[in-house]
């Protein structure tokens, strides 16, 4: 199921995904991909539907509300929140809240929560391109194109900051 996932192939991922939900009814985590796979194949009510069964069983796994984050656009913050309240160290968390207050025009709520990405994983190639884009908005064009480079630096196939690098030559 991950393989058919990371190959962006949803429809057997889902197969996979709802096999392993079925044979063993407490794997969370099968059954809130088989929720993210219903939302990349434009099911939204059934995607829904997945992740609330999830959340009426319970669950106090960092990794699923960071997954559910994916799935409703309208709780994502707070289960983004919920994720690095129960993980403070869950970097992919940290980094879709500053990317939600990037695309929100809030430049310095960003900041604050890309610093514990720096602290955290001081090589991490999204925290560089990410504090590119606030300084791309804050209008800083020569320390963005550097955040850019170093994205890049420490991770030539960051497609984002190469798309990033391309545009402002």
């Amino acid at each position: 199921a991950e393989m058919y996932l990371f190959k962006k192939d949803y429809k057997n991922a889902l197969d996979y995904f709802l096999k392993a939900a079925k044979k063993d009814k407490k794997n969370k985590e099968a059954m809130i991909k088989a929720s993210l796979c219903y939302k990349m194949l434009d099911m939204s009510d059934k995607s829904v539907e997945y992740a609330n069964k999830v959340f009426e069983k319970g669950t106090t796994d960092a990794n699923i509300y960071y997954i559910a984050s994916k799935i409703d656009d309208i709780k994502n913050i707070q289960y983004l929140k919920k994720a690095v309240s129960l993980d403070p160290l869950m970097t992919n968390a940290w980094l879709g809240l500053a990317d939600i207050a990037i695309k929100n025009n809030r430049l310095e709520l960003a900041r604050t929560y890309l610093k514990p990405v720096k602290y955290i994983d001081s090589k991490n190639s999204n925290y560089y391109y990410y504090n590119g884009l606030i300084n791309k908005k804050a209008g800083q064009v020569d320390a963005a194109q550097k955040d850019f480079k170093k994205a890049l630096e420490l991770d030539p196939l960051n497609e984002q900051a190469n798309l990033e690098m391309r545009s402002q030559l």
